[in-house]
């Protein structure tokens, strides 16, 4: 996680280099996700509208949903979801190629596994890195958080990445 965290920050500073673009009003972005939860991996999507206030300053709604089928031993085989609702402030940096961008955030997360459900505090504490198509479209060539969730009064550490499409309406 460390180093995801490097790295992130060096794309970040990089960016900022190289900014000047003005931002469009909001972003959509839609796409894969990928979950990883202590050893099991769950795939499934992920999106997110981002109201941008100033060039660098935005406030972000994700939303996303990773199923996996998970073998308990001794009890059998479950369908698992987990959905997570998370809100908070972004800070991006624009380049005319690339967006960089990392984030805060807070809401909650929902799992659900054999017809029960539990949800309950999560966070989003991450970035990602959007290669510029135009003025209006971007692919986002990576997402990645670190996701930690207390559901049922006990913390889970994950990793979230997302890759997929912005659209940009309304841009310079």
């Amino acid at each position: 996680m460390k180093n995801t965290a490097a790295a992130l920050a060096l794309l970040f500073l990089a960016a900022l280099s190289a900014q000047g673009q003005e931002q469009p009003p909001f972003e959509i972005f839609s796409g894969f996700s990928w979950l990883n939860s202590q050893g099991d991996h769950f795939f499934g999507w992920q999106s997110d509208l981002t109201f941008n206030f100033k060039s660098r300053y935005g406030f972000t709604a994700d939303f996303s949903g990773q199923y996996a089928r998970i073998t308990v031993p001794g009890v059998g085989r479950f369908d698992v979801a987990e959905y997570q609702y998370l809100f908070g402030p972004r800070i991006a940096a624009r380049g005319e190629r690339f967006t960089g961008f990392l984030h805060g955030l807070v809401g909650f997360a929902q799992l659900t596994a054999g017809g029960g459900s539990a949800s309950g505090l999560a966070l989003g504490l991450g970035g990602g890195l959007d290669w510029n198509l135009g003025d209006q479209y971007a692919l986002r060539l990576f997402q990645i958080d670190y996701v930690p969730a207390k559901i049922s009064g006990i913390w889970g550490h994950q990793s979230r990445l997302g890759v997929g499409f912005v659209i940009k309406p309304g841009g310079p």
